[in-house]
């Protein structure tokens, strides 16, 4: 039998062990027939009250056969442990990984050392049913949906949460900042003093790579127009690049110079082995690079994104309190009105760094969630069940509330794919929808909502379904006891006329 989750494998033995624990106290205690009290006094009391002794004798005898007999059935399909769930037949493929198959103790995550399996965990045959039922449900309905967006979602996931952790690297981005993009851009800051030449480059490269391209140190701008990286290099040797006596003048005025040269910021930026684009590039994960490599159709572009997003969350960001930054305030307002609405453009752009952990926090907390429901659910049964005095209205309903709530992941299943359909119909591209600013913050907040809001509406329509068909069983079982009850006042009423003309 397949469950929803790795803590599922856990928590559906461990909450019918502890059923099975409560049951047993019940039936030592004695409290488990207490519920029959209930059932003798109703059967008894409302007959006597509202009718002849006679009558109510028959009544009383009818409808206390009735409910006796639908609380020992009760009892004996949804109270009684009878089915052994064997923790080898319990088993947990994640969507989309076929080559994994986890078991009770087999998970390979950190539960393997928490718990220990319970062995010889027994479930009442109707429960056992409708996990059986539900669960299958589930692993069916989740093949409805592709696994693309799930791989989509957790690789915008990876790259909105991907820390630069490598201090020599960190100084190298350091260094590249003040000694090569500071003084670009100051030189592109100071637009108007330009070369009209470098003016209409520059106003090319801003129009073909949009105004945001200068706000990175990878800019398009100062790498491949003239006047900016080509004419600013290194004030120290750079590893990887060798030392040239013309260029390092300076450097090679010591005897003993080191074996590395100061390259030029361009040459520092773009070399394809040593250049610090490929060092960020190697500094991604290795999963992340092999995903973007085959999955996207314009890999470098994507790369470029992912490296944007490593700088920015490492703190190399707008209001990280670099002059950049600040320069984003008094950007010329000619350049097509781009920075009219920069305010928003950096909140939205903080606001977006916190809503991606947040949406991989829901996202992983939701099956957690489930889990622990299932758990007090399965134990709680046991206490519930002889409260609701063994009735099958309760059954039905509480049969309605355990398939709703394992079939959830059928829900999350369905908002990721639908999550990234919408991404490809208003990004044109999945990855833009990285670079999209406040539209593409809304989008994403808005779909973090959907995964408790459509879990919410499919746990409510199923309980209302539950307690519909639950009180309609309870009324068809009441109309049973009623037509009971009528067949019995017309029988003694035929007697009665019947010893009446015998004996006058």
């Amino acid at each position: 039998m397949s469950v929803t989750g790795y803590l599922a494998l856990y928590t559906t033995l461990l909450g019918w062990q502890a059923y099975d624990g409560l049951w047993t106290i019940l039936c030592d205690t004695g409290l488990v027939y207490l519920p029959f009290i209930g059932i003798v006094v109703a059967s008894v009391t409302g007959p006597f009250l509202s009718m002849g002794a006679k009558d109510a004798a028959i009544v009383a005898t009818r409808r206390l056969t009735v409910g006796l007999i639908s609380a020992l059935m009760v009892i004996e399909v949804a109270g009684v442990p009878t089915e052994t769930l064997d923790p080898s037949v319990l088993h947990y493929q994640p969507l989309c990984v076929k080559q994994v198959n986890a078991k009770p103790g087999d998970t390979g995550t950190t539960f393997d050392k928490v718990f220990t399996v319970p062995q010889g965990v027994k479930v009442p045959l109707l429960w056992s049913m409708v996990m059986s039922v539900s669960n299958g449900f589930t692993e069916a309905a989740n093949t409805l949906f592709t696994c693309k967006p799930l791989q989509t979602q957790a690789m915008y996931t990876q790259i909105n949460t991907t820390i630069l952790h490598n201090p020599q690297l960190q100084q190298a981005v350091s260094e590249f900042y003040q000694q090569c993009y500071q003084p670009s851009y100051a030189t592109y800051m100071d637009l108007a003093n330009m070369p009209s030449g470098m003016q209409q480059d520059v106003k090319q490269s801003i129009k073909q790579n949009g105004a945001s391209d200068v706000a990175w140190l990878g800019s398009k701008t100062f790498t491949n127009v003239s006047g900016f990286y080509d004419v600013h290099q290194a004030q120290q040797p750079i590893a990887g690049f060798p030392f040239d006596a013309t260029r390092d003048s300076e450097e090679g005025q010591v005897s003993n110079h080191s074996q590395w040269g100061e390259p030029s910021c361009q040459d520092w930026w773009t070399d394809p082995n040593h250049g610090l684009q490929a060092e960020l590039i190697k500094a991604l994960p290795v999963s992340l690079t092999d995903e973007i490599t085959h999955w996207s159709d314009n890999p470098q572009q994507l790369k470029v994104l992912a490296m944007k997003r490593l700088l920015t969350n490492t703190g190399y960001r707008p209001g990280a309190g670099h002059a950049a930054d600040k320069g984003f305030e008094s950007m010329p307002n000619s350049q097509s009105g781009v920075f009219s609405n920069i305010g928003t453009y950096i909140g939205m752009s903080y606001e977006r760094l916190a809503i991606y952990p947040k949406l991989k926090f829901i996202v992983n907390a939701l099956p957690l969630i489930q889990g622990l429901l299932l758990f007090g659910v399965y134990m709680m049964l046991a206490v519930f069940l002889p409260f609701s005095k063994y009735s099958v209205g309760f059954c039905v309903s509480a049969s309605f509330i355990v398939f709703t709530l394992i079939s959830c992941s059928f829900i999350w299943h369905g908002v990721m794919w639908l999550s990234s359909e919408l991404e490809q119909a208003f990004f044109t591209h999945p990855y833009l929808s990285l670079t999209q600013g406040s539209w593409a913050t809304f989008f994403n907040m808005l779909m973090s909502n959907a995964y408790w809001v459509f879990p919410g509406l499919w746990m409510v329509f199923g309980s209302i379904a539950g307690m519909q068909v639950g009180g309609a069983v309870t009324s068809l079982l009441g109309q049973f006891s009623g037509a009971a009850e009528s067949g019995s006042r017309h029988s003694v009423g035929l007697a009665s006329s019947a010893v009446n003309k015998v004996l006058p």
